[in-house]
């Protein structure tokens, strides 16, 4: 809610809350539970992290 000058009342849209942890492509990647350093799915060869650092 907003109190105007008027004395009157808005409302506000809510803005969801975002921290740099939660657009770590780790953190949503469905095959992080396999990801391995030195594997076939790794950190090295993943696709997701190159279009991260991409940005």
């Amino acid at each position: 809610m907003e109190k105007r000058l008027d004395r009157s009342y808005r409302a506000l849209r809510l803005r969801k809350r975002t921290t740099p942890l939660a657009s770590i492509p780790c953190l949503q990647c469905p095959m992080s539970g396999e990801c391995t350093p030195g594997h076939v799915i790794s950190p090295e060869n993943c696709e997701y992290f190159r279009q991260y650092f991409e940005l």
